[in-house]
Parts: C-alpha cells; structure tokens; sequence
C-alpha cells in the first residue's frame, strides 16, 4: 500500500497500515520509520491500527478528516487544493466592538515584519508600506486601509471582518481561511490574491482588480460565526439608511417643534470650514424655519459632526469651525441674534452610523439643530 500526499503548505498526514505486511511510506522529511512503527516526530503517534494527531484529526471509519483543513478524497490521496470547511468546527469568535478607540498608522514602513497574531482591530493605516509583512492570525476587525501597500503580505488566518480597503494593493496577499465578513474593498488590486476558504459574507469589492484571484472553498452565505460584535453595536457597514440631502424649511420647523432636533446635511469643501456652494440653499432653508413664529425666539444649539477619519482632536476642532460658519452664514446673512445661538462641536465622538462605509460616513457627516428651551 503506498499513500500519496499532495501538499500545498505545512501539512502532517500518517496511514494505517496492517498487522502482517508492511508497505512503502514516503513522507521526505516528516515521517520516521523504525520496525513496524511509523513516527512523525513531535506530532504523530502510531499505536497499533490507531493513528493520534492531538486536538486535530478525527478518524471515523475509513475517513480521515482535519476540520477546517484537510479533505481526504479516497484511501490513497489527500489534498488541499480544494478544501471544505466543517461547519461544526469549533471555531474560536472574535468579538468586535466597532465603537472602540481607534488608532492611527500613518506614513509607516512596515514592510518585511512579522506581526502575526497581534491586534489591530480599529486601526486606520494611511500611506503605510506593509508589503510582504507576515499578519498571519492577526485582528483587523472594524480597521481602515487607505492608500497603502500590503503587496504580498501574509494575513492567513487573520480577522479581517467590518474592515475597509481603499485604494490599497493587495496583490498577490495570502488571504486564505480569513474571517472577512461585511468589509468593503474600493478601488484597489487584488490580482492573484488567495481568498481560499475566506469567509466572504456580505463583503464587497468595488471597481477592483480581480485577476486571478482563488475563491476556492470561500463561504459568502449564512451567519459568520468567527465574529460577535458587542451588544452596544447595531449598526451594520452594508445596511445603512439615507438621509435626504436638502430639507425644506417646513420639515426642519417640525422637526425642531416635535422632536427638539434635526440632522441636515451641510457639505464643506474638503478638510476645511468652508461652506460648499449648494450647502447655502440648506441654509437658507434653516433661516428660514428660524425665523418663523414657532421658532423665532428659541435657543438653538448648532453641532457638528465628523466621521472617523483623520485624528479625534482635529475631528472636534474642524466639527466646531464648521458650526460656527454656519452660525456666521445665519446670523450676518439672514440677520437672526447671534444669541440665541450656541456652537458646538463633537467631532467623531457621536456617530449616528457604522463608519465603515461611504454611507454610514456620509452620514455621520453632520450639522444638527437643536432647540434648548
């Protein structure tokens, strides 16, 4: 009896051999052979017709199975070019709290480094060069990648879920068996990227290059159980509601007058306070609604809100300079008592979405009206 592996990584196999004959087993440098014992020193024990593979391998019948990684296709071959996952493996959940503390790495050389295993969960890397790193069974979950290169890099086994890639290359990186549920990839290479066995639920991969990238064995169906996200989470990066990008001075009264608030959208011209050309029509709107008879007389607190780009003390300094130009724009243009007004400005710190989409930072993305008396 002779048993031919085919190996594609690190892989440990032994066979089963008969009490009366003993056959030809090569395995070049795994597998000893002394009498009628066969070892694989350090990892396999052979004692009689059993074969031990610790905490790994589970043998029913004729079947020899590795949950999650090995597929054994009859008595005489193994592979793991196409491989199945076990559903009723126990697999270890993450758990993701996407309102943590984020972290930034920006203008960073990390290149050729191990980082295997360690946590990265909510970090933004910026202009990082992270080529050919090793990040094997590392967390990124909730992490933003933006304008780097992770070419080549090794995140096997890694959590990658609620992550975003933008403008990131990627190509030729070792994704296989990773846990990369709800993440979006934008504008980036992925040419001859391995996503075997990668669980995609729900992930997507906008105007991206795909050549040649392996899916093989990738699950895109079903509830990911490599992850739980915190029960103060609710918000999902793929299911996020719009809100109307002009709002008429009747609707902002009426919400004022019945719920005390209003979230309006008043865009700006990039990294700066200025107010943006059309943002004046919403504006006006608000000048409007505050000059009426219902409302003329009230205080109203004018906040603004970023999203979670860029550092947190810079966020609340920009949010508050952008509330104050529209309190400028209201008082000097549309002669309404400066008084009545207050500003304030919270940066990142109070997000109405989940900031791992260009939705949900869109939304986040806010100037909001609030009536104090």
């Amino acid at each position: 009896m002779k048993i031919k592996l085919t190996i594609t990584s690190f892989l440990v196999l032994s066979a089963l051999t008969s009490t009366t004959a003993m056959a030809d087993i090569t395995i070049p440098g795994i597998l000893e052979i002394q009498g009628d014992n066969i070892k694989i020193p350090g990892v396999v024990e052979v004692e009689g017709n059993n074969v031990n593979v610790s905490g790994v391998v589970e043998i029913e019948g004729d079947n020899i199975k590795i949950p999650g990684v090995v597929e054994v296709h009859s008595s005489k071959s193994v592979s793991t070019q196409s491989v199945k996952i076990d559903k009723k493996s126990s697999t270890k959940s993450i758990v993701v709290n996407l309102n943590g503390k984020r972290r930034f790495f920006k203008d960073k050389d990390m290149s050729r480094s191990d980082f295997s295993n360690q946590d990265f969960s909510n970090v933004t890397f910026e202009h990082v060069d992270a080529s050919r790193a090793n990040f094997s069974g590392a967390n990124f979950s909730g992490a933003i990648f933006i304008d780097s290169d992770f070419s080549r890099v090794d995140f096997s086994g890694a959590t990658l879920a609620y992550t975003k890639f933008q403008n990131v290359e990627l190509n030729r990186a070792n994704m296989s068996n990773t846990c990369f549920p709800y993440a979006n990839v934008i504008d980036s290479d992925l040419s001859r990227v391995k996503l075997s066995n990668a669980i995609l639920i729900e992930t997507t991969f906008s105007n991206s290059e795909m050549y040649r990238v392996s899916k093989e064995g990738a699950v895109y169906k079903g509830t990911p159980k490599c992850v739980t996200l915190t029960k103060d989470v609710k918000l999902e990066s793929n299911n996020v509601s719009q809100r109307a990008t002009f709002i008429k001075s009747e609707n902002i009264t009426k919400k004022l007058v019945e719920k005390k608030s209003v979230d309006l959208t008043i865009n700006f011209e990039f990294d700066s306070d200025k107010i943006d050309g059309e943002a004046h029509r919403q504006i006006f709107e608000i000048a409007k609604a505050l000059k009426s008879k219902v409302l003329s007389k009230s205080r109203i607190e004018i906040q603004g809100h970023t999203d979670n780009l860029g550092k947190a003390k810079y966020n609340k300094n920009l949010s508050y300079k952008r509330a104050m130009s529209v309190m400028k724009e209201l008082s000097s243009k549309y002669d309404i008592d400066s008084d009545l007004f207050d500003t304030n400005g919270f940066g990142e710190s109070q997000p109405i979405a989940s900031n791992l989409s260009d939705e949900g930072r869109a939304l986040n993305r806010r100037v909001t009206l609030v009536r104090l008396d």
